[in-house]
Parts: structure tokens; sequence; C-alpha cells
């Protein structure tokens, strides 16, 4: 609750149905609590992508020198390692991009423009959706076999999605 609110607006937030489990909830707290959710999301994208780095240097094991016999790598266990390198890669740029998402200013001018309660509620929203992709992501991950991407790579286009769609509420706000 701001210092700026007026005493109405304290006891509308102190007694809303969305400040139930936490009453004292104000835009700090939610910020803080934004940060928490980011960055959980951003040490499970990590977590996915060092496992799928873990089997890119497995792969990447399986390639043989290159000999007289044979100058030139299996072209198949070639493009496996670029796969497996490209969806790590892919990952860890996802990690870092959650970990520098932004969050609205907190300049006093613009929070009596815009319903900045409501905006941090979206933003949290999203947030708990994204880890719950990233979860997902993670997840599947370590359950499926180094070739079998489909259940990651659906889950990376919800990911981007849903990081558009969090930009896009923060790209109409002052």
């Amino acid at each position: 609750m701001e210092k700026h609110d007026s005493v109405q607006e304290i006891v509308a937030k102190f007694f809303s149905e969305a400040r139930d489990i936490n009453p004292y909830a104000s835009a700090a707290t939610m910020r803080a609590l934004d940060q928490v959710i980011r960055n959980t999301l951003s040490g499970d994208l990590v977590a996915a992508a060092a496992v799928w780095r873990h089997r890119y240097q497995e792969a990447s094991a399986e390639i043989p020198a290159p000999s007289r016999d044979n100058p030139f790598p299996d072209h198949h266990l070639l493009q496996k390692a670029k796969q497996l390198k490209a969806l790590a890669d892919h990952l860890s740029q996802l990690a870092s991009q959650v970990a520098a998402l932004e969050a609205p200013s907190q300049d006093r001018v613009y929070n009596r423009i815009r319903d900045n309660t409501a905006l941090l509620d979206t933003l949290i929203e999203v947030d708990r959706a994204l880890a719950a992709i990233a979860r997902r992501i993670e997840a599947s991950s370590l359950a499926t076999s180094p070739m079998d991407t489909n259940a990651l790579e659906l889950g990376l286009s919800e990911l981007e999605s849903l990081l558009r769609q969090r930009r896009q509420i923060l790209a109409g706000t002052p």
C-alpha cells in the first residue's frame, strides 16, 4: 500500500479477495515477488540448458576423430550434435532474457496515472505461467531421450509466446 493511496483505497486493498492470502501486499512486495518468480524461472531454464548441454557433450564425444581412412565425420552424428547445441544455446538465451525482463518503474507520478497494482498482479500471473512452463521444460528435459525434442520445442514456443505477451503488457505503460 503506497503512501499516496487514500484511506478508502487502503481499506479496499486490505479487504479485497485478491489480497486474501497477503492483505499487506504493497507494490514493493509485489515487485519483489515478481523478481523471485522470474529468478526461479531463469534457474529452471538454466538447469534445462545444462541437461541439453551435457547431452551435446555426450553426442560430441561419439564423433570419431578424423583419420586418413575417414577424414570427414558421419553427417548424422554432426547434425545430432548441432541440434543439441542449438537447443542448449536457445535455452540459455531464454534464461538470460527472463533474468533481464523489465518491471514497471516505481515513479510516483505514473503511479497516479496507471493502475500499478493491477499491472503488477497481471505481471505476476504471467510470470507464474512462465514458471510453470519452465518447470515442464525442465521435467521433460530430464525425462526425454536426447533426440526426442518435440515436447521441448512445444514448451519453448509457449514460453516465447508468454514472453511476448509480458512485453506487450509493459509496452503500453509509461
